[in-house]
């Protein structure tokens, strides 16, 4: 049974709940990292068992017919936009007149609670949707954002946002003393306005630290007069606030204060991904709370205490009402999460292009039947229970049965079974879209990076390398080992020459110049450098990269010291590794460490938790990439094209040494076709980058304690990794995805090309969702874009650094980069963040 934490009363939603397992995880994770959809079910049911008494009462009543036909309460929601936007339909024209003095009430509420740190107060959801707002069933919804009065501690959801419960530490601050204040006025305007559902004052802190404060602080100064405010935000200062800057742009009215939903820009209005990575472990905290009411409502009708058992109901309709609405949006959020899968003909693309966005649940409902028709069905009687489930909520109900005791009671008797049929409806849908949800993500998508083999056609995977992806796959036997040694200890410079590789296919994004590039040597580019490392080290403790403008200083090329990529030309030219360093240098060594594996040069990250469910349900091939614990010597004998020491694939495989290449000359003239396919140098091959610590040895040969390396010693910043060796092969590409910290990359042997994309620019990527196996990874495969999938790509223009040896390039976080190696490569990085980032 899970522990699950109690229902939060203010707010009609359940608290951050925890199981046994779940303990282990990190804040925040998806519910799925911790099970598989085989038990995900079981889970969710035993999660929402209901007592052996509300089920007898449900077993002596029949499930009565319902009195309320389904209808949409809005016409069909326009279609997302060519580009993908959720279309504006908020109106204040739409609020009622009956309801226009609640609005200004709310105004006035919320600049009484917080005066000067008030920011903006916004109306949202049927409110102000034109015909969506029907009496006694629709709530009325207010954001309420205010700057906080210090950095969030451990109750910030990690972006210095909060949603201002008042929890933990939080209670002894002056933010939740405002925060009750407004849950306070809020139940007392649902009194004089009983037209509402519920009116809900949701608090919401900019905290220093969060991207959008430095914002909110200007815009607060061009109200004193001290200032202009910019006409439109940045995309880097929605940072954390994606789902906040959603419901403002798209379905929220300001009412009072700062416009957002005029000055976020358009990308704001992209569809999110929110409900469906928590859904299970939401849907059981409101079944828990249901349960517990559930319980003591039928001891109170044991009772007779018709009162008590009414109030209980109506509290647990509540809790099932908010799961099965929970279920229904969490279904139509399948279509988006799908709609980035490899498309085919034209009518696929056509079919998306249909899809919309609405809160209406009914068109929820068909919105996500028409991408999964079985689910239709199950769909539309939750709909149903969710709609009679109305009146069930209400505390009057029993006195509705009539005035005798035994009719009050066979009402709430009746009440209470419908709870429990709606309950158990909620716990066998969540589990159900869950699964849904993680079919799709773990779908070849798209086909140019994760597919890798014909599906029709089964792989032979060593059970012993098997290992979920993030975990290491097994390496050779001692025999094995014993034959590299001997063959690295003949080859010398034959490594490299032998490696297997291939020119990289050419990059299709546009590229609108170079990086800011400086000549180490001069002492003026070395003080320029010094101050955007600065520049960016201190936005790293503060706010996200790219948003300091009030701090930027101008540089003679014209530019200014704001946080971006520097490339420093020949900074670690005197490095003896530089000079030294080959891969026969490294195996002589003995150097340990990690190889990625992928059957091409494209090597995505896989993180580890989402890639060992893939793994367990397709096997270890079907993995984008995987780990492999092997020294620098195997590395180099199993990237060789002759295979010398006869060493057999770990995962990916297939071909024999001749056969494989075979298919690398016959791949060679067929590249010009093959681009959008990504580099597949010799396919049926297994290849490899391989990556290490630096040990002492190797350590010495690299300058790491003199500047460029040692500026980012203060301010508040660590080295958050430890120094790295990456090795790589001709074509070697990590395609395009961005990073949480600062990074600085020196390259010592080839050439390497990178290209880079700003904060601002990361809506225009197409990046998975923090929820996906390919996390920060864009979905656009840049050798053969595809602009009819992803038409935002067209709005961005990379920047471009050519590294050679003795070159460092410096670039911040949250700067999506594409490297590709265009020779044999090898390079150095090691990578700073903020104390107390993760």
């Amino acid at each position: 049974m899970t522990s699950l934490a109690g229902w939060s009363p203010a707010s009609g939603r359940p608290a951050c709940c925890r199981s046994s397992q779940a303990a282990c995880r990190q804040p925040h994770q998806p519910s799925y990292l911790a099970r598989t959809v085989s038990t995900s079910h079981k889970s969710c049911q035993a999660r929402s068992a209901v007592s052996p008494a509300i089920t007898a009462a449900a077993g002596a009543t029949a499930q009565a017919p319902s009195s309320t036909p389904l209808r949409p309460i809005q016409p069909r929601p326009p279609p997302l936009t060519e580009e993908g936007f959720v279309p504006r339909t908020a109106s204040i024209a739409a609020v009622p007149a009956e309801l226009q003095p609640l609005l200004e009430a709310a105004v006035e509420t919320c600049r009484s609670q917080l005066g000067s740190r008030l920011l903006g107060v916004y109306v949202r959801g049927s409110l102000v949707q034109p015909g969506s707002f029907l009496p006694a069933i629709s709530d009325a919804d207010f954001l309420v954002l205010h700057l906080a009065d210090h950095a969030p501690n451990g109750g910030s959801n990690g972006s210095g946002c909060s949603d201002g419960n008042g929890d933990g530490e939080a209670a002894r601050t002056e933010d939740a003393m405002a925060a009750r204040g407004l849950r306070l006025a809020a139940q007392r305007l649902q009194q004089d306005f009983p037209q509402c559902a519920k009116v809900e004052l949701k608090a919401v802190q900019v905290a220093p630290g969060s991207a959008l404060h430095p914002w909110a602080q200007q815009w607060q100064l061009s109200q004193r007069g001290g200032g202009t405010a910019d006409p439109v935000l940045p995309a880097s200062a929605l940072a954390g606030h994606a789902a906040l800057a959603f419901q403002l742009k798209t379905q929220a009215v300001c009412l009072w204060g700062w416009d957002l939903p005029a000055l976020l820009p358009d990308v704001a209005a992209l569809p999110p991904l929110q409900l469906l990575p928590r859904l299970v472990e939401d849907v059981a905290a409101a079944l828990q709370h249901a349960q517990q009411q559930l319980t003591a409502a039928a001891e109170a009708l044991a009772r007779a205490d018709e009162a008590e058992c009414s109030a209980a109901a109506a509290a647990a309709a509540r809790a099932v009402r908010w799961a099965l609405k929970r279920c229904l949006r969490a279904a139509a959020e399948l279509c988006y999460a799908g709609s980035g899968e490899a498309a085919g003909d034209a009518a696929q693309v056509q079919d998306q292009r249909q899809l919309f966005w609405s809160r209406d649940l009914w068109w929820c409902v068909r919105a996500a039947a028409g991408r999964h028709p079985q689910l239709e069905q199950p769909l539309m009687a939750s709909l149903q229970q969710y709609v009679d489930l109305a009146a069930a909520c209400s505390t009057d109900t029993a006195s509705s049965c009539g005035s005798s005791g035994a009719a009050a009671a066979l009402g709430l008797q009746q009440q209470l079974a419908a709870v429990e049929r709606a309950a158990r409806a909620a716990a066998g849908l969540a589990p159900e879209l869950d699964g849904l949800f993680l079919q799709q993500m773990l779908r070849e998508e798209p086909g140019w990076l994760t597919h890798h083999q014909d599906a029709s056609r089964p792989v032979a995977v060593d059970a012993s390398s098997q290992t979920g992806g993030g975990a290491d796959a097994g390496s050779s036997g001692w025999w094995q080992r014993l034959r590299v040694r001997l063959w690295a200890a003949t080859a010398g410079e034959k490594m490299e020459a032998g490696l297997l590789g291939a020119p990289p296919p050419p990059v299709l994004a546009a590229v609108a110049g170079p990086v800011l590039t400086l000549d180490w040597r001069q002492p003026e580019a070395r003080r320029q450098a010094a101050g955007v490392i600065a520049a960016t080290m201190a936005a790293a403790g503060s706010v996200a990269a790219g948003t300091l403008a009030d701090a930027a200083t101008p540089l003679p090329s014209g530019r200014q010291l704001l946080p971006q990529p520097v490339l420093l030309k020949g900074a670690a030219a005197h490095w003896p590794a530089v000079r030294k360093w080959s891969l026969a240098h490294l195996a002589a060594s003995g150097l340990e460490g990690r190889a990625r594996l992928a059957p091409s040069l494209q090597f995505p990250f896989t993180e580890p938790r989402l890639a060992a469910l893939l793994a367990e349900q397709q096997g270890a091939a079907a993995l984008p990439s995987c780990l492999a614990r092997m020294d620098a010597a195997e590395f180099a004998a199993r990237m060789q094209r002759d295979n010398p020491c006869g060493l057999p694939p770990l995962v990916y495989g297939r071909l024999s040494a001749g056969a494989a290449g075979t298919a690398e000359k016959a791949s060679a003239g067929r590249r010009a076709d093959t681009a959008g396919t990504a580099c597949t140098a010799g396919a049926g091959r297994e290849y490899l980058y391989f990556q290490a610590e630096l040990p002492p040895s190797l350590l010495a040969d690299c300058d790491l304690s003199s500047p460029p390396f040692a500026l980012p010693g203060s301010g508040g910043v660590r080295q958050s990794q430890a120094a790295r060796v990456w090795v790589g092969p001709r074509g070697c590409i990590s395609p395009t995805h961005y990073d949480l910290s600062q990074s600085f990359l020196t390259q010592i042997c080839g050439r390497k090309r990178m290209l880079f994309w700003s904060p601002d620019e990361l809506p225009l990527l197409y990046c998975y969702p923090d929820t996906h196996l390919l996390r920060r990874r864009s979905r656009i495969n840049m050798h053969a874009p595809q602009p009819g999938r992803f038409p935002l790509l067209a709005r961005a223009a990379a920047r471009e650094a050519l590294l050679e040896p003795g070159d460092v390039i410096f670039f911040p976080s949250s700067w999506a980069h594409y490297t590709e190696s265009l020779d044999f490569s090898m390079s150095v990085t090691c990578r700073f963040a903020g104390v107390g980032a993760e």
